[in-house]
C-alpha cells in the first residue's frame, strides 16, 4: 500500500519514519499478478550484508520510477565480501 506524499512527509518531519521509507517495496511472485512489469535491474559489488543489498535494489528501483520489485537473484561473492542482486521492477 502506498502512503500519500503528505503523510510520508509528515511522518518524516516528526521523526516517526526514516527517509529511506520512501523507497520501492519488495513483493513476492504471488503478489505481482495485478502489477505491470517495467523491466529488470542488476547491481553488483554491494558491500555489506543481505539487508544492504536489499536496500540498494529498493533505492535503484525507486530511482527508475517503479514502485515495487521482486528479487530474482541474490548472490554473495565471499572472495570480495560483496553482493550482487537482480530484480524485476513493477508499477
Amino acid at each position: 500500500m502506498k502512503r500519500s506524499a503528505t503523510l510520508t512527509s509528515l511522518l518524516i518531519t516528526v521523526g516517526l519514519l526514516p527517509n529511506m521509507a520512501q523507497s520501492a517495496d519488495m513483493v513476492t511472485a504471488n503478489l505481482t499478478s495485478g502489477l505491470n512489469s517495467v523491466g529488470t535491474i542488476s547491481i553488483q559489488g554491494i558491500m555489506g550484508n543481505q539487508h544492504d543489498a536489499e536496500q540498494a535494489i529498493a533505492r535503484k528501483t525507486d530511482e527508475k520510477g517503479a514502485s515495487y520489485y521482486r528479487i530474482l537473484r541474490m548472490q554473495k561473492d565471499s572472495s570480495q565480501n560483496c553482493w550482487g542482486v537482480t530484480a524485476e521492477m513493477y508499477r
